[in-house]
């Protein structure tokens, strides 16, 4: 494993505790290595009042860039699951933004969390009280 997936997952793993101690049902669903043809969000919570799919870019910095095909999916998953969809964005030395996926900014046929999507996200301590 690269030391960038090693520490994405490093940092999905403490994401996914941090909503197990808020009292969550949690799974993190790594499929970078191909175990389905469809978009999984990286981590899905929820508590039986409010249900999450979050998928999660650590970054150096601004802006993160998602693939068109990989946001549709993950809105889709998130229609079917009944869940609200953010793209958790890690940069050093920051706090965790929970940007949800109605934000995103379009670029080409990429989706975009530039500076202004990032500071309209939410903090982890809003989605932990749902």
């Amino acid at each position: 494993m690269s030391s960038a997936k090693a520490k994405g997952a490093k940092y999905e793993r403490e994401l996914v505790q941090k909503f197990w101690d808020a009292g969550f049902g949690v799974m993190r669903a790594p499929t970078s290595g191909g175990a389905t043809s469809r978009a999984l969000p990286d981590i899905v919570a929820g508590n039986g009042k409010v249900y999450y799919a979050i998928e999660v870019k650590m970054k150096k910095e601004l802006p993160v860039y998602i693939r068109e095909k990989q946001v549709e999916e993950i809105k889709e998953f998130s229609r079917r699951f009944g869940a609200k969809a953010f793209i958790a964005v890690k940069l050093p030395y920051k706090e965790w933004r929970f940007v949800p996926i109605e934000l995103l900014s379009k670029n080409g046929k990429n989706y975009k969390v530039g500076r202004e999507e990032y500071l309209k996200g939410l903090k982890l301590e809003d989605l932990l009280e749902g």
